[in-house]
């Protein structure tokens, strides 16, 4: 069983080593998990191409936030190769003219220096209440943010932008799906993840509680347990 993690929006792959820690010590085999990168595109459906080239000839998939755009992506351009899909805190429907606007915004502070003060001011957007005075899980996602970088973040979010909604197809999605959201999520709220669960045929929705949108660094054990339980249901 071959496992693919795709990481969010300003993350590296190090937003998924507690996690596969946590899976490890499950039983699940190290070796057939894989973390890679979004590349450095600005398109979901080009990142899904480009990643399906190295990818096996048969994975389950696990996208987080704009890894789950991505996921989807490549679930329409290869839905032979994707044995489940597994999508955590993320989302189906296409950017509103607002979201989109505030991107754009994002776009033109980064482009002038800004990208990295812009997102420690928005801490409090990613992270549950409780996790706040975390400094080990701060620093751990200001490690990621610098790795990202600026460009890369460019790239993603006008990736974000011109994706297109995939809610129309939701309901012949013929992949086996997790949907996993946070309840304490601020940036894609549980409810519009559930409703996603709910029109997918067959789609099983977990909710994991003290959580904000940073699922896989503020509660990996939880988020470990939930996706190992369904792996083995379908094996």
């Amino acid at each position: 069983m071959n496992l693919v993690l795709l990481p969010g929006l300003n993350n590296t792959t190090a937003v998924w080593t507690p996690l596969t820690s946590q899976l490890a010590a499950l039983g699940l085999d190290s070796g057939a998990i894989t973390a890679i990168e979004c590349s450095d595109l600005p398109s979901v459906e080009a990142i899904a191409a480009d990643l399906l080239v190295d990818l096996p000839a048969k994975f389950y998939l696990c996208g987080f936030s704009f890894g789950g755009y991505v996921a989807l992506a490549m679930q329409a351009l290869a839905p032979e190769r994707v044995a489940g899909l597994i999508l955590v805190n993320t989302s189906a429907i296409a950017d509103s003219e607002k979201t989109a606007t505030f991107r754009r915004n994002a776009i033109k502070k980064a482009e002038a220096g800004q990208h990295e003060e812009m997102m420690l001011s928005q801490l409090p957007f990613f992270f549950d209440k409780s996790s706040l005075d975390n400094t080990k899980l701060q620093s751990s996602f200001l490690d990621m943010l610098r790795e990202y970088g600026a460009n890369r973040f460019i790239n993603h979010t006008l990736a974000c932008i011109a994706r297109p909604d995939s809610t129309a197809r939701l309901p012949t999605l013929a992949t086996k799906t997790l949907v996993i959201s946070a309840a304490g999520d601020r940036l894609i709220p549980p409810d519009l993840q559930k409703k996603m669960a709910q029109e997918i045929p067959g789609a099983s929705y977990e909710t994991i509680q003290k959580c904000g949108h940073m699922l896989p660094i503020e509660r990996p054990t939880e988020l470990a347990a939930v996706i190992f339980k369904w792996l083995k249901a379908q094996a």
